[in-house]
Formats: C-alpha cells, sequence, structure tokens
C-alpha cells in the first residue's frame, strides 16, 4: 500500500461521495488535497479500490443505517461453543443473512455475533433455530438498552492504522 492508496482509503472513510462517478471525485479530492503531487484519474481509483477490496485492505463499501430508525430491533448474542465446533457453529450462524458481525473471543463465550430482526420475538425465533442446527444450547442475548455508538476512524494517511475517536454520535 502506498501513499496514494492510504489517501484513497482516507477520503471513502469519511467522505465518500454519492456522485455519478465517486471514483472521478475521489481522484478530484485528492488532487485538490495536493496539488501537483497526486496525479490520479477516477479509472485508477476504481483500479485501487478494487485492489484493496480483492486483497481484504476494504471489507465492503456501505452505508451505515440506524437500525431502531428503521424499526428494527438488533441483539448481541453470545454463545459457548467447544473448540472443536467453532468452525461448524459459525458457518451455521454466517448462512442467516441477518447476522452482520460474528466473531471467535477468547473466554466462556467463544462466539459473539449481531443479529437483527422485526421483532424480539423474530430474533428469538432465529436464535432457537441455530441452537437446533448446531446443538450449542448456551446462547445468551444482550439486548442494547441506550446505543452509543463512537465513530472509529483510522489514521491510514500516516500508515499507522491508530484509531481516532471522531465525534460520538
Amino acid at each position: 500500500m502506498d501513499d496514494i492508496d492510504r489517501g484513497i482509503l482516507a477520503v471513502i472513510q469519511e467522505n465518500f461521495p454519492l456522485d455519478f462517478d465517486p471514483w472521478a471525485r475521489v481522484a478530484e479530492m485528492l488532487v485538490a488535497e495536493a496539488p501537483g503531487k497526486v496525479p490520479i484519474t477516477g479509472d485508477e481509483v476504481r483500479r485501487r479500490v478494487a485492489c484493496m477490496r480483492e486483497s481484504g485492505v476494504i471489507r465492503r463499501i456501505g452505508a451505515v443505517l440506524d437500525a431502531r430508525s428503521l424499526g428494527v430491533v438488533t441483539i448481541l448474542a453470545a454463545a459457548k461453543v467447544p473448540e472443536d465446533r467453532i468452525d461448524a457453529f459459525a458457518r451455521t450462524v454466517n448462512e442467516n443473512p441477518r447476522v452482520t458481525h460474528n466473531y471467535q473471543r477468547p473466554g466462556p463465550y467463544t462466539v459473539w455475533f449481531t443479529l437483527w430482526g422485526r421483532s424480539m420475538g423474530e430474533i428469538e425465533k432465529m436464535v432457537e433455530d441455530v441452537r437446533r442446527q448446531t446443538g450449542v444450547d448456551e446462547i445468551s442475548l444482550f439486548p442494547a438498552k441506550k446505543t452509543y455508538k463512537i465513530r472509529a476512524v483510522f489514521d491510514v494517511k500516516n500508515g499507522t492504522g491508530d484509531v481516532s475517536p471522531g465525534n460520538a454520535s
């Protein structure tokens, strides 16, 4: 990854342009930021973003939506999965398109995932299906009482990967 890639990441993680040709707009923003130093076209930005997606640097590009304002319920779930069954459990959980995150963690609860539904009852049914399909009974649900969202912005320009807390929202 070079300085141009880092500049692209800095722009798209916070200021992705909603434009007919967003890649050309990103190129314009980079050129404006460092006149004469970053000669880049929209096609080159598009190519570099595609390479960063293929290599896994960029997982996805998309909007972050407020579930509550859409009438959606979200839940954090934690499962006590035996070590030798974690991969199979994770595959089963990941088959559900309403699972947004799924992580293995150390401790008694070895797999944590987030899930959304139209109601708590719908979520409970989906979790019961996971229990039935995997044989893992110990799945605890942690509904949010209040949302505290801290925007994480990675300092990609300096190459440190440090996270800036940004603005609380």
